[in-house]
C-alpha cells in the first residue's frame, strides 16, 4: 500500500492523517527550529509538551481570506516545544523561517517543510501545501517502508529512560479551538449522553465529502429521541447550509450548546420544577446556614456556573472538599424525598448527588500549560435555579 499525497488533505487534529504526521516528527529525527533538538520521546526533557503549531499564522491566513479548511489544513500543522511555539508566535512564516535558518541551518526542512522561498508568502499558500503533502507523503512511505525491511534499529531501552518514560508525558498541547471541542465533549459524556464524532464528514450524492462538523451527533444526542446536532466553531455560511440541509439543530458557540444539553435534553431526566420546590420546602430544616450560602452563591455566579473552590468561599470553608461533601449532602436530601438517584460515579459506583442540582464539566485553566491543568464547573440546573427563586430563598 502506498501513501499518497492527498491523504494529506485532510484538516484539524481529527483527521485520518493527523496522527501519522505526529508519528513521522517523533521517530524520524524532527528537530525544535529553535532549540535544534531532536523532538524524539527520549531526548525531551521531563515535563517537556510538544504543542501544534500553525506554519502559516491563523490570523494572516483568515485576513487572506483563506477557508477554515485550508487554514486548519494538517499540511500546515507541525509540532514543536512551548518555548519554540511561543517565540514564533502569529510571525510570518518567511521572516521567522530565515531566522530558524540562521540558528539551526536545517532544523525546518526535518519537517518536510519545502524550502523554496516562494512558497513561503501568503499568497503561494495553497502551493506550500501541495508541495508540503508531497513532502509527508515521501516520509511517510520511507518510514512504512524501513519497517517492513527492518532498516531502523529499535532505541535501547535502558532503565534510566523507563523510568523517565513513567514520569514524563508525550501528550500534544492541542490547538485552543480543539481544546475547547474536547472538553465539551467529556462534559457530554460525564452527563450521561454519547460522545461526539470528531470531525463528522457531510458526503454529497457522488460520495465526494462536501463539509466537515467539527464535532455532531448524527442521531442525536438521546438516540431516536432528538434530531442531529453539532457544534461547528468558526461556522461559514456553507457549512450552515449544509447542517440546515440535513436537519441538523447546530451551534456556533458552546455556551448555547451546554444551555441546550441543560434545558432541553438533560431536563426530561430529573424532576419537573414543582417536584424540586416541595422538596426544598421539606428538607429545609435540615438545611444549615452553610447549605443556604452556597445556594445563593450559586444562583448570583456568572452564568449560574460556579467551582467547589468558589462555594467554598462563599460558605466560609477552608477548603473545597468541604463545599464538594455539604453540596452533595443537599442534593442527597433533596434525591431522597423525590425518591430519585442520580447516575452513579465512575470510579466508586455510589450516587452522583450533586447532580440534582447541577450539571457538571472540566474547564481548562487559562492559563494552563497542560489540559491536565483543570477545575470542575458546576452549571445551575434551570429547575433548581427557578424553585430557588420561587421561594424567595435568593
Amino acid at each position: 500500500m502506498e501513501i499518497k499525497a492527498i491523504d494529506f488533505q485532510g484538516w484539524g487534529m481529527g483527521a485520518r492523517f493527523y496522527p501519522l504526521v505526529y508519528m513521522l516528527t517523533r521517530v524520524h529525527q524532527a528537530q525544535d527550529w529553535d532549540s535544534g533538538i531532536e523532538l524524539s520521546k527520549h531526548l525531551l526533557g521531563k515535563h517537556c509538551y510538544l504543542q501544534v503549531h500553525h506554519i502559516f499564522p491563523k490570523s494572516l491566513l483568515s485576513k487572506a481570506r483563506y477557508p477554515k479548511s485550508e487554514v486548519n489544513a494538517i499540511a500546515n500543522l507541525t509540532f514543536l516545544t512551548q518555548e519554540t511555539n511561543l517565540k514564533v508566535s502569529n510571525r510570518h512564516p518567511l521572516e521567522y523561517f530565515e531566522a530558524f535558518e540562521q540558528t539551526q541551518p536545517g532544523a525546518i526542512a526535518t519537517h518536510w517543510i519545502p524550502m523554496e522561498r516562494s512558497l513561503w508568502q501568503i499568497e503561494n499558500y495553497r502551493d506550500f501545501l501541495t508541495a508540503h503533502r508531497e513532502l509527508l507523503a515521501q516520509a511517510a512511505n520511507k518510514f512504512l517502508n524501513s519497517l517492513l525491511t527492518g532498516d531502523i534499529p529499535e532505541p535501547k531501552a535502558t532503565d534510566s529512560i523507563l523510568k523517565e518514560e513513567a514520569e514524563s508525558s508525550t501528550a500534544v498541547v492541542p490547538l485552543a479551538e480543539e481544546r475547547v471541542l474536547e472538553e465539551c465533549n467529556v462534559w457530554v459524556q460525564e452527563q450521561g449522553l454519547p460522545i461526539g464524532e470528531w470531525m463528522y464528514e457531510i458526503a454529497d450524492s457522488t460520495g465526494t465529502v462536501s463539509t466537515v462538523l467539527d464535532l455532531a451527533w448524527p442521531n442525536g444526542l438521546q438516540s431516536g429521541k432528538s434530531q442531529p446536532v453539532a457544534l461547528i466553531i468558526d461556522a461559514n455560511q456553507e457549512i450552515e447550509e449544509a447542517a440546515n440541509r440535513l436537519g441538523y439543530r447546530y451551534f456556533t458557540d458552546i455556551d448555547r450548546f451546554k444551555s441546550y444539553v441543560i434545558q432541553e435534553v438533560l431536563a426530561i431526566q430529573f424532576p419537573p420544577l414543582e417536584d424540586y420546590k416541595q422538596a426544598f420546602i421539606a428538607i429545609s430544616s435540615q438545611l444549615t446556614d452553610s447549605h443556604k450560602l452556597m445556594l445563593k452563591a450559586h444562583y448570583h455566579a456568572p452564568g449560574q456556573i460556579i467551582t467547589a473552590t468558589e462555594l467554598a468561599e462563599a460558605a466560609g470553608y477552608e477548603h473545597f472538599g468541604g463545599a464538594n461533601l455539604q453540596y452533595a449532602r443537599i442534593a442527597e436530601l433533596v434525591a431522597n424525598y423525590l425518591n430519585y438517584s442520580p447516575c452513579q460515579h465512575d470510579d466508586s459506583g455510589k450516587p452522583f448527588w450533586s447532580l440534582m442540582l447541577a450539571s457538571g464539566y472540566w474547564k481548562t485553566l487559562e492559563d494552563a500549560e497542560i489540559t491536565s491543568q483543570r477545575e470542575w464547573q458546576w452549571q445551575l440546573r434551570e429547575q433548581v435555579s427557578q424553585a430557588l427563586e420561587d421561594l424567595g430563598w435568593v
